[in-house]
């Protein structure tokens, strides 16, 4: 027993060039590998699942002043939150209160700016969705996901 404990061990120390070679190819096509699947999702770490390219109007208020709307354009979406284009985003954990507008329907609901891109926009995370708001969104996404993999 005590012998396959030192063998343990020589082997952990005895890494050589070829085998930490190999580890390094490994763990850089990973990383390709998942580059190559970010580019279906924008949010940052904070990601719950895929987002679909969008492009709708939209508007967004701090919770704290629901009369202060600014109009920005959602230009992905997902169950779980949107990306905003604004050149004035808020800050990161503002609670906000967000309408997007698309083809006669539109979607509400309460949020959290998760992260934000100066000058660029801010990722937004959905709190409280009502069930008739959810199933718009649930009928968006479709469409999205029916139009890209048409482009495919």
């Amino acid at each position: 027993m005590s012998n396959l404990r030192v063998r343990r061990r020589t082997l952990r120390l005895t890494l050589d060039d070829p085998v930490m070679q190999f580890v390094t190819e490994v763990s850089s096509r990973e990383r390709q590998y998942r580059s190559r699947w970010s580019s279906l999702e924008s949010m940052d770490q904070d990601r719950r699942g895929f987002r679909f390219l969008f492009d709708a109007a939209a508007e967004v208020a701090p919770e704290s002043s629901p009369s202060a709307t600014v109009t920005v354009r959602a230009t992905e979406i997902s169950l779980h939150g949107c990306y905003l284009e604004t050149p004035a985003p808020f800050a990161e954990l503002t609670p906000v209160f967000v309408k997007i507008f698309y083809a006669d329907e539109y979607f509400e609901a309460k949020g959290t700016v998760i992260y934000v891109k100066p000058i660029l926009g801010m990722g937004v995370q959905f709190r409280d969705v009502k069930p008739p708001c959810r199933i718009i969104l649930q009928k968006w996404i479709l469409a999205a996901l029916q139009n890209r993999s048409k482009t495919q």
